[in-house]
């Protein structure tokens, strides 16, 4: 994640109001003294992306923990799973709902990632014996002294922590990686504060939502498929303009997938884009046919697999009417997505319309 010195010295104030981000700053600079790693903001952030996607996510944890150093250094990536471990391991799986059994097995692999990504770097060398016993010493140290719970979690320290990040926030550069970077760590805090910054993470994603509709020419929104396709979606009207909004939800204008997902909706799971999507197609008889076609035509048209079981719990518990979604954060989170879904549709037809009278 690259961020500006503005961006980096921003994210650092909101970090500074958590006790456990200064009492972990001292291991940090030791660290980063031998080796070459993000500013510490960066670092926290990450972590706690990581906490939170391993909170959320349905498939193995153990993989998505494993695989979370894709495209960063050997450094980075085990001072990131390091960070998230101790975070996990003062607090954080309880806040995440983590199994303590998946907490060892996250444990094993973050000392397993340091010892063998230093040995590839030592096999030439013949350090082995060094590279053992500097291992063996660094595991029995802990990078985060926890604050006590009760400071932690008291009434003045949640008031104190609530004041400061709403003011932050107001703050916050407003271009796209500041604003998502923001909106990741509040999300955080929020989530481990049983919601008391509800009001901040909202902010912040209207923030983004504000970004996206700057950013976003409608008119260039454009359907990817064949006219055969197209008439046999199972879409019962505009067709062409609802498959080119599910498409530019899901994998952006250009097609680059997850990245634009994560990038642009943090937070979000596939789940989530599923519910929203189905819901508003469903309210707006978009879609007249079965939950069970409507999985088979995202996984045909967008090769993602819908989880027909999970959606339809939630449809039971919550309904179809987006707009009620409000008893958790959850609810709250999928219906600004149906929200954007629906405003989107709303939007290209809109110029398409345009387009026409021109």
């Amino acid at each position: 994640m690259k961020l500006n010195d503005e961006e980096l010295e921003y994210l650092e104030g909101i970090c500074m109001n958590d006790e456990r981000y200064l009492n972990w700053i001292g291991s940090y600079n030791d660290f980063a003294r031998d080796y070459d790693v993000p500013h510490s903001a960066v670092i926290w952030l990450e972590s706690t992306m990581l906490v939170m996607l391993l909170g959320s996510v349905n498939i193995d944890k153990r993989f998505v923990f494993k695989t979370w150093n894709n495209g960063k250094s050997n450094e980075e990536s085990y001072l990131v799973k390091k960070t998230t471990l101790e975070l996990l391991e003062n607090g954080d799986k309880e806040f995440f709902h983590l199994a303590e059994k998946t907490i060892s097995w996250l444990r094993q692999d973050t000392e397993d990632y340091k010892f063998y990504g230093r040995l590839r770097k030592k096999r030439k060398k013949g350090e082995y014996e060094e590279i053992i016993e500097k291992c063996s010493e660094e595991r029995s140290i802990g990078f985060i002294a926890a604050a006590p719970q009760e400071k932690y979690c008291s009434s003045s320290y949640l008031v104190k922590l609530e004041r400061s990040v709403s003011c932050l926030v107001e703050l916050c550069p407003m271009n796209e990686m500041g604003v998502v970077a923001t909106l990741n760590l509040v999300t955080y805090y929020n989530i481990i504060h049983g919601g008391k910054l509800r009001n901040a993470v909202d902010f912040m994603k209207d923030r983004l939502n504000e970004l996206h509709s700057k950013n976003i020419k409608y008119s260039d929104i454009e359907c990817h498929f064949t006219n055969e396709q197209v008439r046999k979606s199972g879409i019962s009207k505009e067709a062409e303009i609802v498959l080119a909004v599910i498409d530019y939800m899901l994998n952006g204008n250009f097609r680059q997938t997850y990245e634009y997902r994560y990038f642009s909706y943090p937070n979000c799971s596939a789940d989530d884009f599923f519910v929203s999507i189905y819901s508003i197609l469903y309210l707006e008889k978009y879609w007249e046919k079965t939950r069970e076609e409507y999985g088979q035509m995202m996984k045909e048209f967008f090769e993602v697999n819908v989880k027909i079981g999970n959606m339809n719990k939630w449809l039971q518990r919550y309904g179809y009417k987006f707009a009620e979604w409000d008893k958790t954060e959850k609810a709250r989170m999928r219906r600004r997505l149906a929200e954007t879904f629906l405003s989107l549709i709303n939007e290209v037809k809109k110029a398409k319309l345009n387009e026409l009278k021109w």
